[in-house]
């Protein structure tokens, strides 16, 4: 199993955080500009929910489907992978309280590549380094989307 790990601080308070990523509406508020994620299908944000998207990434097109399996508001959500490209693919959220209304947001990734040798292969030289920059990127976004939230933009 694999484990990609990512932490900064966001300048919301935790439910500001929590809002803004999970009940506005907006999944995929933190993806990097080179996702073209599409919804497909979901449901309100509560346990058990599925959230199905196609997503173009490099040039691949694939189906993905997560589902939302722990949520405590507003600290904490759990989401794995229920059809997706990897063997699975779980991504566990925590938000802190961080002082003077900011949150310390981390994100933890664990992923079990297919493919056997080919797929660790992939991994060590590829898909180890895009996964920390997808959590890089996401940060950096939701960021940027929090310092325009906060200013009224």
């Amino acid at each position: 199993m694999a484990v990609a790990e990512f932490s900064s601080v966001i300048s919301l308070s935790p439910q500001e955080v929590f809002q803004f990523l999970f009940l506005d509406g907006a999944w995929e508020r933190g993806l990097p500009p080179e996702f073209n994620a599409e919804r497909l299908e979901d449901g309100p944000f509560r346990e058990g929910t599925v959230i199905r998207w196609r997503i173009g990434w490099k040039g691949f097109q694939y189906n993905w489907s997560v589902i939302v399996d722990a949520i405590r508001a507003p600290e904490y959500v759990e989401v794995r992978q229920q059809l997706g490209i990897f063997n699975s693919w779980a991504l566990s959220q925590t938000l802190e309280d961080h002082g003077a209304g900011s949150t310390l947001l981390k994100d933890r990734v664990e992923y079990q590549m297919p493919l056997g040798l080919l797929g660790r292969l992939a991994d060590d030289l590829i898909v180890r380094r895009e996964t920390m920059r997808l959590l890089e990127s996401r940060h950096e976004k939701i960021r940027e989307l929090a310092e325009r939230r906060k200013n009224g933009a």
